[in-house]
């Protein structure tokens, strides 16, 4: 990736729920690439599609590692199609619906009312065999 090509923003919520998921380096990858292009849904809710062509040319993987990657996103319910590839377009997806975008402000008691994160608990991966993704 070249300077100025741009960030992920992917929101913390997301990001902790893939880490409680445990998710898989390939997921995590694909959900950044996909904020990386996400726009709002009138009603609520985000949107994303990625081209896969590009997708696989930008993280350098085969079609296999991509489509495995979005499948397992596609079971744990983190993605949910919207619209489907065709002639050269990106297969469009709802982004973590029921997962929200950002944590709600906690506010300190007291005359300044001042809006703070919130309050993060240490919590711990699942157990088990991590390696890599094909």
């Amino acid at each position: 990736m070249e300077w100025g090509e741009g960030f992920s923003r992917t929101p913390n919520p997301w990001l902790e729920a893939m880490a409680r998921a445990g998710c898989s380096a390939s997921e995590v990858l694909t959900v950044a690439a996909l904020c990386g292009r996400m726009r709002p849904e009138p009603g609520g809710g985000w949107v994303a599609g990625y081209p896969a062509a590009e997708l696989c040319e930008r993280l350098g993987w085969g079609e296999r590692r991509r489509v495995q990657a979005v499948a397992r996103l596609k079971g744990r319910g983190f993605l949910e199609p919207i619209g489907y590839a065709h002639k050269g377009r990106a297969a469009e997806y709802r982004m973590f619906p029921g997962i929200p975008y950002r944590f709600p402000a906690k506010r300190h008691e007291g005359s300044d009312p001042q809006p703070t994160g919130r309050d993060l608990k240490p919590w711990r991966l699942p157990e088990g065999e991590r390696g890599r993704d094909p």
